[in-house]
């Protein structure tokens, strides 16, 4: 299994329940570790990872963002956006049970975020 489940994410999920944070949407900021030789094999597990995700409710969208020096500790970034903390909760579980391949030595560190603050132009 994948560790896209942390426990501060799940708690993060749940206690994320009030009903003001129910009227606003939702961004995934999901850093990647990727051991060296692995990119490629990343990307694409974060393809088939898309793909399921895409397919359940309360997805908006996503992208995929790689780091300008090779040697970044973070090399890729996903950044997602869902209606809910409880839809993305609902679609791990989709992610759960994918069968996913795995890669050695991969971390990830997926949180949950809400906008705090915008730039007024937008």
């Amino acid at each position: 299994m994948l560790n896209f489940i942390k426990p501060a994410l799940t708690t993060a999920i749940l206690t994320a329940g009030g009903a003001a944070m129910a009227q606003q949407t939702v961004t995934l900021i999901n850093v990647f570790e990727v051991p060296e030789g692995r990119y490629d094999e990343t990307v694409a597990m974060w393809e088939v990872a898309r793909d399921v995700m895409q397919a359940q409710p309360g997805y908006v969208a996503t992208s995929l963002h790689t780091a300008l020096d090779e040697g970044a500790t973070f090399r890729l970034v996903n950044i997602a956006e869902w209606e809910s903390p409880a839809h993305f909760q609902a679609a791990l579980q989709a992610l759960e049970e994918a069968k996913m391949p795995e890669i050695q030595g991969l971390k990830f560190h997926p949180m949950l975020y809400r906008t705090l603050r915008q730039d007024p132009e937008n």
